[in-house]
């Protein structure tokens, strides 16, 4: 609202304070996921982050869940982007 000899008119904000388009969120979810995967690949073997993210789980699950960890799921998005090899690429 700007004011203009006593009245009050309404005009449009700038281009620069305009929103920007919405990223493609599950783009970005899966993008920092797959960061994450990286900073975990590179701890010491001792911690325990790593060691809780790269172990098989062991034991039986209820009837009807999938066993599915959550580096199951990171390695699909990352064969879906077409990375190949990414466990050497990590350990350089």
């Amino acid at each position: 609202m700007a004011l203009s000899g006593g009245e009050a008119t309404m005009t449009k904000p700038p281009k620069s304070h305009q929103l920007p388009v919405e990223p493609d969120v599950c783009r970005e979810i899966k993008a920092r996921r797959v960061r994450w995967l990286g900073h975990i690949c590179r701890k010491d073997e001792n911690d325990p982050c790593k060691k809780l993210t790269l172990t098989i789980p062991f034991g039986r699950r209820k009837v009807g869940r999938p066993q599915l960890r959550w580096l199951d799921e990171v390695e699909k998005d990352i064969i879906a982007a077409g990375v190949r090899g990414w466990k050497t690429k990590v350990d350089r």
